[in-house]
């Protein structure tokens, strides 16, 4: 008996050692992998080192700066990853050095991208390198040129099409982007990225079925991409298909679930189903995952005004405009709504201060005239019945 109870704890124990073994290579594999991505992005730095030299000691070589120029890139593109597992991995000064050295990159990228294009016009990549660093830094404008000479001088490959039609997007050439992005997936069908991009500039030109046809296609080859069941989200919103729309907003936050914008779309469609619980969870969850997010601010507050938590909503709006203040967003919506809620309250005085706080960021928002108006008669009237 003694022997038939020894044997299965012998069998336990060595579960447990090969267990733990088992989640000793797992997160073992995870580390390695965490450190070989910072010997990778310290690899790229140096090649940048070297690329400047070569420039130095080649300056009339095109390619030298092309070079230059895509190491730049690589460099940027890296280092974004290597300074969270950096930061996870404690070694804080390293962090700092890319934090610091990373927002260069762009502008000296685009810098090298220029000069290989002085020394060789023709010099296509080249010209779709300018294209990606002057999209990513923000300088879609001045893209646009780049980007359409490297889909001429090389028709044939996607990536240049899509590029074009990224710059097209930000300068909202909605007609124009989507050729291009379908220009990229007649070369290329399998692109997720693509058919997302295709259904913002379909969904932007109100063509919704399109949009979702193509929101839907984008998941089917990539079931990973958060922001794509978002946006299919807003199309369905927009087609006021509710289920289906609360539906993706909740797969968009089950894939990455502290991205705060899928909350705020959830709420707006709770509060307009009349489920004002759980639009006032998702809105309170968007402002605590961004709490500078104005408007879920404003979202939250009229989710309160049908609760008729008025004091809540008044608190909730005041915080909205603290943040808008600070950001110096001139939108004065926020105003229009904290005054009706004002006025509910019989606050007429506040509620005309905010009304006109309304009209002076939007000065032909009618329904805050109009309100602002009626608060000035309604207070005239009270205060009339005073003096008698």
């Amino acid at each position: 008996m003694i022997f038939k109870i020894k044997q299965p704890r012998k069998i336990f124990i060595f579960s447990i050692l090969g267990l733990g073994l088992a989640v000793g290579a797992y997160y073992g594999w995870f580390f390695l992998r965490d450190y070989q991505t910072l010997r990778q992005v310290q690899a790229d730095q140096k090649k940048i080192a070297a690329y400047r030299q070569k420039t130095q000691a080649m300056p009339t070589d095109p390619q030298a700066f092309l070079n230059l120029g895509n190491a730049y890139m690589t460099f940027w593109e890296s280092s974004g990853k290597g300074i969270r597992i950096a930061s996870q991995l404690q070694q804080q000064s390293l962090a700092w050095e890319w934090l610091f050295t990373k927002p260069k990159m762009l502008s000296e990228a685009v810098i090298a991208y220029n000069k290989a294009l002085q020394l060789d016009p023709t010099l296509v990549d080249a010209h779709f390198g300018l294209c990606f660093a002057l999209v990513e830094q923000g300088e879609s404008a001045k893209a646009i040129a780049p980007c359409r000479k490297a889909t001429e001088q090389q028709p044939t490959k996607a990536k240049n099409h899509l590029w074009l039609g990224l710059a097209l997007t930000y300068e909202r050439q909605w007609v124009a982007a989507e050729a291009s992005f379908r220009k990229t997936l007649e070369l290329e069908p399998k692109n997720d990225d693509a058919y997302y991009h295709l259904g913002n500039s379909l969904l932007a030109q109100e063509k919704t079925n399109e949009a979702v046809a193509a929101y839907r296609q984008s998941i089917e080859l990539d079931p990973k991409a958060n922001l794509t069941y978002l946006r299919l989200g807003d199309a369905l919103a927009i087609q006021k298909k509710p289920e289906e729309a609360i539906a993706a907003y909740q797969k968009s936050i089950q894939v990455v679930p502290n991205y705060h914008p899928p909350y705020e779309g959830l709420g707006w469609i709770l509060a307009e189903q009349n489920r004002l619980d759980e639009a006032s969870a998702a809105y309170r969850k968007a402002i605590e995952l961004y709490p500078s997010f104005t408007d879920a601010y404003q979202g939250l507050g009229q989710v309160l005004v049908k609760q008729n938590k008025l004091d809540e909503a008044v608190a909730t709006y005041r915080k909205g405009i603290e943040w808008k203040s600070k950001k110096k967003d001139k939108n004065g919506d926020i105003y229009y709504l904290l005054g009706i809620a004002l006025m509910k309250q019989k606050k007429l005085p506040e509620a005309i201060v905010a009304f006109k706080q309304a009209l002076k960021f939007n000065p032909n928002d009618a329904d805050a005239r109009q309100s602002l108006q009626q608060a000035e008669k309604q207070l005239a009237s009270t205060q009339g019945k005073k003096q008698r």
